[in-house]
């Protein structure tokens, strides 16, 4: 007995739906990473300034230490999205010579965007996915929670009468498609800081 084989429209929903998940994953990577690059701004700063002050030497390797490993989990995610990024060379060993590399300075400059673009870029994919899962299903559970709940869109929209709540599936719809063609072009963006940043 001969199995049916996919069509092609079939096939290339399969494959697009494997890569908005898979957009998703490093979306949410790319998030965390950005949340961390976000936490090492502050610390820079009191680094830098003590440095400045001539009394954090002993903090500047420690710091530039956690730069490169975070630097390179970002390199790491490029790479398995199939990006050729190749790792900068480094200047000397000591603090000053590290501290007032290029590499450096590009590697601070990719925390500032990430820290901000990143987090944005992942926050959108993950948002639509979220409405989706909510709105789809809120007529069947709203009347079930209280007012401050009864809410479309993440929040944005009021719904608190059953004409209201029938756009729950028409919204989550929307942002459906939204994320499943685009979850992979807001990957490809979040990923270009680190693709003109962290190379050589």
């Amino acid at each position: 007995m001969d199995t049916e084989q996919p069509t092609e429209p079939a096939r290339g929903l399969r494959s697009r739906l494997r890569e908005a998940v898979r957009s998703t994953g490093y979306a949410a990577y790319g998030g965390g990473t950005g949340l961390l690059a976000l936490a090492t701004l502050p610390v820079g700063i009191v680094v830098a300034v003590l440095w400045f002050l001539r009394v954090g030497r002993r903090l500047v390797l420690p710091f530039l230490g956690w730069l490169r490993w975070l630097t390179d989990a970002e390199r790491m995610r490029l790479r398995r999205l199939g990006h050729r990024i190749d790792d900068p060379v480094r200047a000397g060993e000591g603090p000053e010579e590290q501290a007032l590399d290029p590499t450096t300075r590009r590697e601070l400059a990719w925390v500032l965007i990430h820290g901000i673009f990143g987090v944005f870029c992942a926050a959108v994919v993950l948002q639509l996915l979220l409405i989706t899962a909510n709105d789809l299903t809120y007529p069947l559970w709203w009347q079930y929670v209280g007012p401050a709940d009864q809410l479309l869109l993440n929040g944005l929209l009021p719904a608190r009468t059953d004409s209201r709540a029938l756009l729950g599936p028409v919204i989550a719809a929307i942002a459906f498609v939204l994320w499943f063609f685009g979850s992979p072009r807001l990957v490809a963006w979040q990923a270009q800081p680190g693709l003109r940043l962290l190379g050589p």
